[in-house]
């Protein structure tokens, strides 16, 4: 549009100076032909002003395009790097659950190496000479031992370990390792320690954490499991 009006100017000077050269020849001998290039100046003038004005929106437009077409690069610029930031950052969600992922992967295997060989030194324990004694629940009634509820909070015994074993109820080999002790800790908590069930049991809770600590060395030595996986009361747990 302004450009078509620029273009409209010029060929009114155009015509204006084709009228011009008319009016010089056919005024030579007319009395006003003094006035008529002042007017014709003036005319000039004022188009001239008008032509310049329409220049300056032409240049204000220009620039304003340029600026709006630079906003819109810039937007596009910082789309592309909004969703190079979102790229990268799913990258590292991604990694992060596959270290996750890994890791949980081996911690589960770690805990399945302790609660198989927890099961063997169970199995090896309950064999043991003594291990008849702490084989089955304590029938209170029975023996009339009549105050053993009383000082007994959690009972437990070797057939109750190895029920739970069988029915997947231990979340880890810890739980496996704490119920055991209590099997031993009951028995001599109640017991004298000059009576037999005392003296049993102190015997097979020490072989129990001979072995289990025999086993945790090894595992360490082969560099398999860390301090944390242990289940000794000799070592950090």
């Amino acid at each position: 549009m302004e450009i078509d009006a620029i273009d409209s100017v010029f060929a009114k000077l155009d015509q204006m100076e084709v009228d011009n050269d008319i009016h010089s020849e056919s005024s030579v001998n007319s009395p006003n032909n003094y006035a008529k290039p002042e007017s014709f100046k003036h005319r000039v003038d004022d188009i001239s002003i008008k032509v310049e004005k329409l220049r300056q929106r032409v240049d204000a437009i220009e620039l304003s395009s340029t600026a709006e077409s630079s906003l819109a690069v810039k937007h596009k610029e910082k789309n592309i790097q909004s969703i190079l930031k979102k790229q990268q950052l799913d990258i590292q969600i991604i990694k992060k659950k596959q270290q996750q992922d890994a890791w949980e992967a081996a911690a589960e295997k770690r805990m399945q190496t302790l609660m198989h060989r927890f099961g063997s030194i169970f199995r090896q324990i309950r064999k043991h000479q003594y291990g008849w004694v702490f084989a089955c629940p304590v029938d209170a009634e029975r023996l009339g031992l009549h105050d053993y509820y009383k000082v007994i909070e959690k009972p437990m015994d070797f057939g109750t370990i190895d029920n739970r074993m069988k029915a997947n109820e231990y979340k880890n080999v810890r739980e496996m390792c704490a119920d055991m002790r209590l099997v031993f800790e009951n028995a001599m908590k109640y017991n004298d320690e000059r009576h037999d069930v005392h003296v049993m049991a102190k015997i097979l809770r020490e072989k129990f954490e001979e072995k289990w600590l025999n086993f945790f060395l090894k595992l360490l030595k082969r560099k398999v499991l860390g301090l944390g996986d242990a289940c000794s009361s000799n070592v950090k747990m």
